[in-house]
């Protein structure tokens, strides 16, 4: 009875050792990553971010006096240094860059005196010129306004017929329409699926031995639309409705948004050289050498040829294009008039004198870089081992170092 009230004591007293030892463990360190031997980016504070955007212009940073200085003045409209430098702060990283340079800041300037009589003439024909875009050039009210101007300006009717024939003869590239094939493409990784797949498109041949090349050719098409159907993931190229799709004769895409790669260059070529509808090609072995991702078969619907458009079927597509060059051309040019008629004057002298003696930042020269010295790791094993620094052992190695004996008084 004692000696098992005793064991279940003792076994009491070691748990509540143990949770007191847990709960007074001391909390580890944490240790910096960098010295953890790992690679951390940190993120920048927002003064540094603010710093390093104002670091690209630093010589635009004036004192407080040359802030007030008037650069450009007219038509109830004043525009300071101070309303210079934070315009040009406020510009993106890649206008900021481009305008590091002094000589661009006259053009700078320029643009904002534009940009501030376009903003008033657009308030006026009722358009809305939001306060952010107080000191910027190149946002939507400032287009919107150059595009009503232009296409007020320059209209279809203003293209010529002669100048649709002259751009008829002498561009040639809008006069032709390139060659282009409808095809449906199947790839898949599953070699027995493709297999059985291929056999089936090409049992048409046998099965429709009596029937004419157009009809054994239309009758694979349609095998090929029941396994768009049915094994949709694995046709890379097909239109929203199961349809083909159109490709050049670089096998890239003609149809879809971007022109991405279809189907190989090599497989491409062979089928606008045979153009025949309903051919099927397909890898005859498993590795074959221009496969990409895994079993390629390819069903040609129709190929087109490239052929010349007619002057009257390109008319609407040259009359289209030539406008859309006179309007922008015009933009420009409304641009440079409000420059030239505007009763603003830039102040020449004051602007030398905000920023004649601001030379660009020189470049600075690179830092060394700081010489590493390798760690060698000890070839002792150190895994539970405790390391603990003996001071006086320490001292007294110092002590003992006759390299040490000049500065501890003693002869050497």
């Amino acid at each position: 009875m004692y000696s098992s009230y005793s064991r279940y004591s003792l076994c009491a007293v070691l748990v509540l050792s143990l949770l007191v030892l847990l709960g007074c463990k001391p909390e580890r360190p944490k240790i910096p990553a960098n010295e953890r031997g790992q690679m951390t980016r940190s993120q920048p504070t927002k003064d540094q971010n603010t710093a390093r955007k104002r670091q690209i212009l630093q010589p635009l940073v004036l004192p407080k006096e040359a802030r007030g200085i008037v650069l450009a003045k007219g038509e109830n409209l004043t525009i300071t240094a101070g309303d210079f430098v934070d315009a040009l702060l406020d510009q993106p990283l890649s206008l900021r860059v481009r305008y590091q340079n002094p000589d661009r800041w006259k053009e700078f300037l320029m643009d904002m005196i534009a940009f501030e009589l376009m903003g008033r003439n657009a308030t006026e024909m009722g358009l809305n010129r939001d306060e952010a875009l107080l000191h910027s050039y190149k946002k939507t009210v400032f287009d919107q306004h150059l595009r009503v101007l232009s296409e007020r300006a320059v209209s279809p009717s203003d293209i010529l017929d002669a100048e649709i024939d002259r751009a008829y003869e002498e561009r040639p590239s809008i006069t032709v329409e390139p060659a282009s094939a409808k095809v449906y493409v199947y790839e898949s990784r599953d070699f027995n699926q493709a297999k059985a797949t291929l056999a089936y498109l090409l049992a048409v041949d046998t099965e429709y031995a009596d029937s004419s090349d157009e009809e054994r050719a239309a009758i694979r098409l349609e095998r090929f639309r029941e396994r768009v159907r049915e094994l949709g993931d694995d046709f890379k190229f097909a239109e929203s409705d199961g349809d083909a799709g159109y490709i050049g004769e670089d096998g890239t895409s003609t149809s879809l948004a971007s022109d991405r790669q279809v189907i190989p260059p090599v497989v491409a070529k062979q089928i606008f050289e045979d153009q025949r509808a309903g051919a099927i090609y397909y890898n005859k072995e498993e590795n074959a050498p221009y496969r990409r991702i895994g079993f390629l078969i390819v069903g040609v619907e129709s190929v087109s040829p490239s052929k010349q458009i007619s002057k009257e079927d390109a008319r609407t597509k040259i009359r289209n294009l030539l406008l859309a060059e006179r309007r922008n051309l015009r933009q420009n040019e409304i641009k440079k008039e409000l420059l030239e008629g505007t009763q603003m004057q830039v102040d020449e002298a004051a602007f030398k004198k905000a920023f004649g003696s601001v030379n660009p930042t020189p470049k600075s020269k690179p830092k060394p870089k700081p010489k590493l010295t390798p760690i060698r790791p000890s070839s002792r094993p150190t895994i539970g081992v405790k390391h603990r620094t003996d001071l006086k052992q320490l001292e007294k190695l110092i002590d003992d170092n006759p390299r040490n004996a000049v500065r501890k008084g003693q002869p050497q």
